[in-house]
């Protein structure tokens, strides 16, 4: 009883933190800037409800353009708009579409950060058994100002995050269902965060791999004998999820719709190979998007994630490496973290903006390192000694803590000790790749120059032409 009085206590205290997360989310992003992807996804979201409006006869989805006359580039179209559709339909029940929309997609981004925080919570939860579990990997999730930062613009890697780390959470209840279970729950729940998930960017499918590895792993697992009716029954469930999931996919996705087969196709292929060529800076040379070194990737998450993640999560690996028993479940979590990263590097998949396009397995790494940290602490025999581990946790994490504090909404060009100060990298990796300080400059331009109180034209030089002239629209 006193357990669960105090696992009950826990569990209020994790949902009473997810709740001020997002409310720190929402203060320490609001009105920040935006990048052209925005523009284009909230773009290319609209010419796709067009598309539908028009009876299938406006196809401009193809090849959307901006206000401003901008072409877009023509790879949008392997891209699903799930996220936008939502953002899309507040703003037009806001009476917001068509003014300034960038912060009402930003605060829904965020709370699809929170979901993220949630289901990793949820995750962790359910292996080490206790909410403390799930409050430590909301504290790390929320240390890391990659995570942060991105949570407050970038309208496509966070929500697949939350697509992909929910997904993983509702394979493992399917998964681990008794096979005369019905919960229509977890099913429905399933289908809808991998077809979210699928919705975004279609990379996605390797969720169905996830799905019938681990489904198959805790069948024959928890059945001595799985005869053919077992087996049926088994197959039948796998494919009603990923077949209602790839339908809806595809009546949400007009390019695909208009030839399922073929665009279906061009777009997995696409989203491998990625043709579009970006310069990077990258070790202070100049590269391209096409052609990374293999430990691009690595060197980045290296550099970027807080000390304090990497070393628990490099201890809790090595950890639970040497004593395997039982750690079926742990295991697949390293899967979900290492196959993405794993096929990357083998396939030269092209990557820029550091590792924001991988950032999906994030999630991972923490839920490896909360358990680790859970773990070691409840091993401490003296109360004292634990409350000595909370200390040490809180040490580590005053430097992102304070680059966060010191530099929103710009927190995601935060560099960690092992990289040495940002002023040091400053000009051997990317930055602001994002170009949301564009809004910022413009404003201090706006007030120190007193540009509204100009009677002649002004001319602004800017390599954001596009960011640049949706923001002074809007102040017309």
């Amino acid at each position: 009883m006193k357990h669960h009085n105090e696992q009950k206590k826990l569990k209020s205290i994790f949902y009473i933190l997810l709740v001020l997360s997002l409310g720190i989310l929402w203060y320490s992003g609001y009105d920040a800037g935006f990048g052209s992807d925005e523009l284009d996804m909230n773009a290319y979201g609209k010419a796709n409800i067009a598309y539908y409006k028009s009876g299938t006869k406006d196809i401009s989805f193809l090849q959307p353009d901006l206000k401003d006359g901008t072409i877009m580039a023509g790879t949008l179209k392997f891209y699903g708009s799930a996220f936008d559709y939502i953002t899309i339909f507040v703003n037009r029940v806001l009476g917001n579409g068509d003014g300034y929309e960038i912060n009402v997609r930003h605060a829904i981004c965020q709370i699809f950060a929170i979901m993220a925080l949630f289901f990793t919570g949820l995750i962790v939860h359910r292996i080490s058994g206790t909410y403390l579990s799930s409050i430590i990997s909301l504290f790390l999730l929320m240390l890391t100002p990659l995570f942060t930062g991105l949570s407050v613009f970038d309208t496509k890697d966070i929500p697949f995050t939350a697509g992909y780390i929910a997904t993983i959470y509702y394979i493992i209840r399917f998964a681990e269902l008794d096979i005369n279970t019905k919960n229509w729950r977890i099913m429905l729940g399933l289908i809808l965060s991998l077809t979210f998930t699928l919705s975004i960017r279609i990379g996605g499918l390797i969720l169905i791999a996830y799905l019938l590895f681990y489904s198959a792993l805790c069948l024959f697992r928890k059945n001595d004998k799985v005869n053919n009716r077992i087996f049926v029954h088994w197959f039948l469930r796998i494919v009603m999820v990923c077949t209602i999931s790839m339908v809806i996919v595809i009546l949400l996705w007009p390019y695909v719709l208009t030839n399922p087969l073929e665009h279906l196709k061009i777009a997995i292929q696409a989203a491998q190979t990625f043709p579009q060529r970006i310069p990077i800076n990258f070790e202070g040379d100049r590269i391209d998007s096409l052609s990374v070194p293999l430990y691009y990737l690595p060197k980045w998450m290296l550099i970027n994630i807080p000390i304090l993640i990497l070393i628990t999560f490099g201890l809790t690996l090595l950890y639970k490496l040497l004593n395997h028993k039982g750690q079926t479940l742990f295991f697949f979590i390293l899967i979900t973290l290492f196959f993405p990263i794993v096929f990357s590097i083998i396939n030269q998949v092209p990557l820029y903006n550091g590792w924001r396009h991988m950032f999906f397995v994030y999630p991972s790494i923490v839920i490896v390192s909360t358990l680790g940290i859970t773990q070691f602490i409840s091993n401490l025999s003296k109360k004292a000694y634990q409350y000595s581990a909370y200390l040490a946790l809180l040490v580590f994490s005053i430097q992102p803590i304070k680059w966060a504090i010191k530099h929103a909404p710009y927190q995601y060009i935060y560099f960690n000790e092992l990289a040495g100060s940002f002023e040091n990298n400053y000009f051997r990796y990317e930055t602001d790749y994002w170009q949301i300080s564009v809004k910022e400059a413009l404003d201090w331009t706006i007030k120190n120059r007193k540009l509204n109180q100009r009677k002649d034209s002004v001319v602004i030089a800017t390599n954001a032409y596009s960011m640049a002239y949706y923001y002074l629209q809007t102040l017309s």
